[in-house]
């Protein structure tokens, strides 16, 4: 069962040591305004009950934010894409909308967090995809590379946390995200051979 979302000393000293990595390495900058309008739909929508921990105990919260330093490092700091992994559980807990977000940040970020809400939509059934036809069905929901690159960075980041579990339930999780991974990567490789 999830648990309300209150984050330890550790946590939140974690949140501003992210928070930091993200705001000097966004490419062109975030403006403060749109700094501003993110923390206080994440705050909004924890102090609402809306965010809280996963069922293994994680902070959503710094899931995203790892997400997306992760993100960074590996294809650049693009303002559009750390934007839209920041607000995706605001649009999902309701304390932002698509139609806001776009008049805000635009075609590209709502382009983006469309296809994160379709996929997560899925992911709210199954941690994992355990078939081919759900992991068919998942792949065609998006051409979007970002957004793939995206979601096999949200896994890693599962992956990790769940790495040095104790919890035999978790572990059984990282063995079948492994088969996901796989997934994924086939994907992709059939993308490139443009098969």
């Amino acid at each position: 069962m999830n648990e309300l979302l209150i984050h330890t000393d550790n946590e939140k000293r974690e949140i501003g040591e992210l928070t930091e990595i993200l705001i000097q390495n966004i490419e062109g900058g975030i403006l403060s305004e749109a700094y501003a309008y993110i923390k206080e739909r994440t705050v909004n929508a924890i102090a609402e009950g809306k965010i809280m921990r996963d069922a293994l105990g994680f902070s959503p919260v710094i899931t995203d934010m790892q997400t997306a330093v992760l993100v960074g490092h590996e294809i650049g700091f693009q303002n559009e894409i750390i934007t839209s992994i920041l607000l995706n559980r605001c649009v999902n807990a309701g304390t932002a909308t698509i139609d806001e977000i776009k008049d805000i940040f635009g075609e590209n970020v709502t382009k983006i967090l469309n296809n994160l809400i379709q996929i997560n939509s899925l992911y709210a059934k199954s941690p994992t995809i355990e078939s081919e036809n759900f992991r068919n069905l998942l792949l065609s929901f998006t051409n979007d590379m970002r957004v793939i690159l995206i979601m096999i960075a949200s896994r890693l980041v599962m992956l990790r946390g769940l790495f040095d579990s104790d919890n035999e339930e978790a572990r059984r999780l990282v063995e079948r995200l492994g088969e996901e991974y796989l997934a994924w990567f086939e994907y992709m490789l059939r993308r490139k051979a443009g098969m």
